[in-house]
């Protein structure tokens, strides 16, 4: 008895939601909803210190999780290549991990993965950045293997010939793949012989022909503490983090390296087409673009604002055109590569190649 009458009780609440449910006024799906208000935007406080050689350093403290990461960032990258020697700067920072201080290559991989921490280094346009993420209490040691890296490193002979070949290896790759063909025919296009046309990983002949040498001269002219500078995040206080900076990287020579800074290049004159036929190839990668400011820009903000509804985002013009409305590519977009010197806009997408003319129209 008591069992159908709970059901009973049950089925009757059932009946009430549905015919309330029933009842109530149906939503207005002919307009979006009006946007919430934008939630506040706090900032977490950036610390600004200095180490005893004068190496700048920029901290965000937060202990929302126990690890830190500490980033070395000096001012050179594949913008200061030596002419005719492309793809030096991104070598010195393949090589930069491949052996420093007494250990090996495989020693410092060792060592890493017993601390539970990430070591990483590239370079970018205009720096070189050498990371390491750890947990918080094995910080001092990460960054004594960082400072070997960044200070100490010793560019083995055989390093050198395994790196060079992966990099041959992803060049000659670069051959059947358009999108990487457009990137370098693209940036020919809109700079020509200034410091930003150029490859950054280098060409077959540059890679082939640099010596131990090389980098080792492309070294010694840059990775020095007066062109340094650390950034630093995570899970200890700014004293603690000074004293272990002081401790790995204070004795680190100032020197005077520093690369000549990019000069500003020219801006397109009139339209210009380039074609690079592939054939056979299922899509078509396009690129339009020009040469914008730097990153110095007054005009940073409200020119990441206009990308953002151009081609910044999913929603953007020109993917709700090419790829919602017309159906020609699975994405759209458009950038501002920004650099320390006048970088490239740019708007691409890969497009079914029968849509070429119609999607660059």
């Amino acid at each position: 008895m008591m069992r159908r009458a709970a059901t009973r009780t049950a089925s009757a609440l059932l009946a009430l939601a549905v015919c309330a449910a029933a009842s109530a006024q149906a939503p207005d799906r002919s307009r979006p909803p009006a946007p919430a208000p934008p939630a506040p935007l706090r900032l977490p406080a950036i610390q600004a210190l200095k180490l005893s050689n004068g190496i700048p350093v920029l901290f965000i403290e937060t202990h929302k999780v126990p690890l830190v990461q500490v980033a070395v960032i000096l001012r050179a990258g594949p913008s200061a290549d030596p002419k005719g020697k492309s793809g030096l700067a991104s070598l010195t920072a393949e090589m930069l991990d491949r052996g420093a201080g007494q250990r090996s290559a495989l020693e410092l991989s060792d060592a890493v993965d017993h601390l539970g921490a990430e070591l990483s280094a590239g370079a970018g346009w205009d720096a070189t950045t050498v990371a390491v993420s750890v947990p918080s209490e094995r910080l001092g040691q990460a960054l004594a293997i960082l400072a070997d890296v960044v200070e100490r490193p010793t560019f083995p002979g055989d390093e050198l010939e395994r790196v060079r070949k992966e990099i041959l290896t992803g060049l000659l790759q670069w051959r059947d793949e358009p999108q990487a063909i457009a990137r370098v025919a693209f940036a020919r296009a809109v700079y020509g012989d200034h410091a930003y046309g150029r490859v950054p990983e280098g060409l077959e002949q540059s890679v082939r022909s640099a010596g131990r040498g090389d980098i080792q001269a492309f070294y010694k002219s840059f990775f020095q503490a007066g062109n340094a500078a650390v950034v630093a995040a995570g899970d200890v206080t700014a004293g603690s983090l000074q004293t272990l900076l002081e401790s790995a990287f204070g004795s680190w020579s100032a020197g005077a390296g520093r690369p000549p800074a990019v000069p500003a290049a020219p801006q397109v004159r009139g339209r210009s087409v380039w074609l690079v036929d592939l054939p056979d190839a299922p899509q078509s990668e396009i690129r339009i673009g020009r040469v914008g400011p730097p990153r110095s820009t007054s005009d940073y903000f409200p020119l990441v604002v206009a990308n953002t509804l151009l081609g910044g985002s999913f929603t953007s013009r020109l993917n709700q055109n090419l790829r919602e409305q017309h159906g020609y590519t699975y994405g759209a977009g458009s950038a501002f590569d920004f650099r320390l010197s006048t970088r490239p806009f740019f708007a691409g997408a890969a497009v079914q190649t029968e849509t070429t003319d119609a999607a660059l129209s």
